[in-house]
C-alpha cells in the first residue's frame, strides 16, 4: 500500500551554529545546523545551513533553498535565493 503522509510540523526547531566553508568565493559562513529528526512536513528553510542526519549530512548551500515534503523527504531547489 501506498505511505500515509505525515502530520504537519510544528514550530521550525533552533538550530545549533557553526563555521563552515562554503566555497571560494563566499568563504567561511556561520551556519545553521539542524537535526534532521527536528524538521518535519512544511517546514521551509533558506540556505546556507547543514542538516544532521545519522547516517549522512544534508548540505543546503547560500543560494539554495530546501523544503520537506508531506513524506518527510528534503527536496532541495538549488539557486533559489529571492
Amino acid at each position: 500500500s501506498d505511505p500515509e503522509p505525515l502530520a504537519p510540523a510544528g514550530a521550525l526547531p533552533e538550530p545549533e551554529s557553526r563555521m563552515v566553508y562554503q566555497d571560494g568565493e563566499t568563504g567561511w559562513l556561520e551556519t545553521p545546523v539542524y537535526a534532521g529528526a527536528g524538521l518535519g512536513p512544511g517546514h521551509r528553510l533558506q540556505g546556507p545551513l547543514l542538516i544532521e542526519e545519522p547516517t549522512t549530512t544534508v548540505v543546503v548551500g547560500p543560494d539554495d533553498s530546501l523544503e520537506v515534503d508531506d513524506f518527510g523527504n528534503f527536496a532541495i531547489t538549488l539557486g533559489a535565493r529571492p
